[in-house]
């Protein structure tokens, strides 16, 4: 599906894309905190090769980087942020997603940062696009595009439903708040590293690997997509358009996202524990 010009500035000048950078690196911090002490010494390296000195040069930090991207010759890559798999219910007709979604783009990375015929800084570039892309992939928002007689372009994950929440002014913007969760543990734009580590693993205290050891096994991208998707038709769409969200609707969402943050801590440490130790 082609997007507009003024449909891409809406959805990239919003507050975030997927997650806000708050969920970026709380995804990050969970990852790093499951990481073998080898693995960690080998991305950090890498993370690093980048730009040693700036602010992302940390891992955690690192995460939201992809995020700050945003047009002029970085236009190309505003389609890794999301996959539109299209969802209709009322028969809409319906467009498919463009090729370089994120499911191109996380294996796409993956093989890019593991090349070791690239560059050290072309490896870096490619490994902060995937450590952001797999926390992507698990906001639900951002693996659907709603099909409808009101959105017949599609609803842009949810960007054009406009709710009635100090959390979001449409239903995208509230999921990548964090339904409020973010904003109501810490009341601070950016948290320190303190903060990011203590709500990080307050999660994983709430939703231990050991209880999602099946799921968080599951290493192939596209079941991530799968998974998100069904999340978003079966759960977020139930907040329509101009409603304010219930008390249930929002506990709901906040455990969904809980629970989805600290599946893609574990399956972003688990895939590079296996990327790493299998690399030459």
């Amino acid at each position: 599906m082609n997007r507009s010009f003024l449909a891409l500035t809406l959805l990239f000048s919003s507050c975030a894309y997927a997650w806000n950078a708050t969920g970026h690196h709380i995804v990050a911090q969970i990852a790093y905190d499951n990481l073998s002490p080898k693995v960690k010494r080998q991305v950090n390296a890498m993370n690093r090769a980048f730009s040693p000195r700036s602010h992302s040069a940390k891992f955690v930090w690192a995460a939201s980087w992809a995020d700050r991207l945003r047009g002029g010759p970085y236009k190309i890559y505003e389609n890794w942020h999301y996959i539109d798999v299209p969802y209709t219910t009322d028969g809409s007709p319906v467009d498919q997603p463009v090729m370089q979604n994120a499911l191109w783009a996380v294996t796409h990375t993956r093989r890019a940062f593991l090349d070791p015929e690239l560059s050290p800084h072309d490896q870096s570039f490619n490994f902060r696009f995937y450590i952001h892309i797999v926390g992507d992939l698990h906001q639900p928002l951002h693996c659907i595009d709603r099909f409808s007689r009101e959105h017949p372009q599609g609803d842009r994950g949810g960007n054009s439903v406009l709710i009635d929440s100090k959390y979001g002014k449409n239903l995208h913007q509230y999921w990548d708040r964090g339904a409020g969760y973010f904003e109501d543990q810490y009341p601070y734009r950016r948290w320190t590293a303190k903060q990011l580590r203590t709500v990080a693993r307050r999660i994983e205290q709430e939703f231990p690997k050991s209880s999602l050891a099946t799921e968080a096994s599951i290493l192939e991208p596209y079941r991530w997509s799968e998974e998100s998707n069904r999340l978003a038709r079966e759960k977020v769409y139930q907040l329509h358009a101009g409603e304010a969200p219930s008390p249930d609707y929002q506990q709901e969402s906040r455990e969904i996202i809980k629970r989805q943050l600290a599946l893609a801590g574990y399956r972003l440490a688990a895939s590079l524990n296996q990327a790493f130790a299998t690399s030459k």
